[in-house]
């Protein structure tokens, strides 16, 4: 078909009419005559617009209008007030009208495929949807108004570009399934773990550094998707563990899992006294790898295995306090450490002491002062080192600080 009759108006007891997989470019303003009409598909034609009068139907239940070419939807749709089904997927809208927000009995709204940079905040009025599909546009964000949607059950937001979502989504008491993967999320709101029917949630393919803790009180979670999140490196222990319990599925990258495996060994290791596993999960701990970073737990570990002499741990540790890295600066206490690890036989450090036996700009060996910045060059008075700093070391200073904390992500 490409064309339908306007006489199709008169059908006045008609309750179904289905005109899916035509080559229909548009359909009489008649059909909006139709008091019975419960059902209306014009899935798969080629519609550029929909008549506004088909925001008469009064009794309409369910209008499908996908796989079409519609740019956009009529306002006069926000008076379909017996419509629980809406189907607009795979057409080319920018935008919907504010006017869906009265849908009073809309049930499920299927959006997916266009080309939506927004959706209006008046969604949020629905008060009985329970399936939202936003999936496949071109979102960079949602209103918090979707929060406040009581009755949602799933809501899909996956392949979009969206950075955030927001915290409001906490408040869906009654949602089930939550897909927001093959977005741009850098993380996720501590209030998704307020979710406690929540049963599947998807979040791969975005680019995650962190996880909340707080989605380890999911209590009905049963499949977590988080691969494809190159930047995720670690997951926090009570949340791993959480996951552990699970009976179904969990998708994590084996890269991840990996670190996660190898902090858990080094754990067990370093608890025990061992000082090389303890200068290892230091490094686990400095770099957020396979744990949560807490530099802070990383300098302690240092400490305790520079205290059982261990050349790297009292080399480490000696970055620590040059750079104020989970301790309090102190080029006294930088300079103490790498000392003792030049003794114990590090070739960095030995190299360090022996820049630092002898004043850097005369060369005498009586050395009182030591650059605050680096930590590598010594001076026997200020006018040595003011004269220096000027003459050579300003340019210098930067570039060694920076060596040193790339060679902080170092083991070794």
């Amino acid at each position: 078909l490409t064309s339908v009759p306007a006489s199709l108006g008169n059908l006045s007891s008609l309750q179904d009419l289905v005109l899916c997989g035509n080559h229909l470019n548009s359909v009489p303003v008649e059909l909006g005559l139709l008091a019975a009409l419960v059902t209306l598909n014009l899935n798969a034609n080629q519609l550029t617009r929909a008549p506004a009068a088909l925001g008469q139907l009064a009794t309409l239940s369910e209008l499908h209008l996908c796989d079409n070419q519609l740019t956009s939807v009529p306002v006069s749709l926000g008076n379909l007030s017996s419509l629980q089904l809406l189907d607009l997927t795979d057409n080319q809208l920018t935008s919907v009208p504010a006017s869906l927000g009265n849908l009073s009995s809309l049930q499920d709204l299927d959006l997916r495929g266009n080309q939506l940079i927004s959706v209006p905040a008046e969604l949020g009025q629905l008060a009985a949807l329970d399936t939202l599909n936003l999936s496949k546009n071109q979102l960079t964000s949602v209103p918090a108004a979707l929060g406040q949607l009581a009755a949602l059950e799933s809501l899909n937001l996956s392949d979009n570009q969206l950075i955030s979502v927001p915290a409001a989504l906490g408040q869906l008491a009654t949602l089930s399934y939550l897909h927001v993967s093959n977005n741009q999320l850098t993380s996720v709101p501590a209030s998704l773990g307020n979710l406690s029917l929540l049963t599947w949630l998807y979040l791969d393919g975005n680019q995650l550094t962190s996880v909340p803790a707080e989605l380890g009180n999911l209590a009905a979670l049963k499949h977590l998707h988080l691969t494809g999140n190159p930047k995720l490196t670690s997951l926090h222990a009570e949340l791993y563990h959480r996951l552990s319990t699970l009976n179904d599925v969990v998708h994590l990258d084996k890269s991840l899992v990996t670190l996660i495996a190898a902090a858990h060994r080094f754990a067990e290791a370093a608890e025990s006294g061992d000082d090389t596993a303890q200068v290892l999960l230091a490094q686990c701990y400095l770099q957020g790898r396979g744990v949560e970073r807490d530099p802070e737990l990383a300098a302690s570990w240092f400490r305790k295995s520079a205290d059982q002499g261990n050349a790297i741990g009292h080399w480490k540790l000696s970055m620590c306090y040059a750079g104020g890295v989970g301790v309090v600066k102190s080029v006294h206490r930088a300079v103490k450490h790498v000392r003792a690890s030049a003794d114990a036989g590090h070739l960095e450090a030995t190299k360090c002491m022996t820049a630092l036996r002898a004043c850097a700009a005369c060369g005498a060996g009586n050395i009182h002062r030591t650059c605050g910045g680096c930590v590598s060059v010594g001076y026997c008075d200020v006018e040595c080192q003011k004269s220096d700093w000027a003459y050579r070391h300003k340019a210098l200073c930067q570039a060694r600080v920076l060596a040193r904390e790339k060679s902080m992500c170092s083991v070794g």
